[in-house]
């Protein structure tokens, strides 16, 4: 029984270089510059159930685009409140 302890292999340390992580940290931060992307990370992190109850509660909602000054759709708006 005393030999079985000298068959224990050791495991060699695997060090991550500070740049190699920075990489990492940078590429994460630029695949999160979409909101489709925002939520898929929430849901990983939080879960299915979590991210849906906060859709429906309304806590999440999509940012509002600004149309431009003129467009059809502010024209067709004040068509409908004349």
């Amino acid at each position: 029984m005393g030999e079985r302890a000298g068959l224990v292999a050791k495991v060699p340390e695997v060090k991550q270089s500070s740049s190699n992580s920075r990489v990492r940290k940078t590429e994460r931060l630029q695949s999160m510059d979409t909101p489709v992307n925002r939520i898929l990370f929430l849901q990983r992190t939080a879960g299915n159930q979590a991210v849906s109850r906060l859709m429906r509660s309304g806590a999440l909602q999509a940012k509002l685009m600004i149309g431009q000054p003129g467009d059809k759709y502010e024209q067709e708006a004040d068509r409908v409140a004349d």
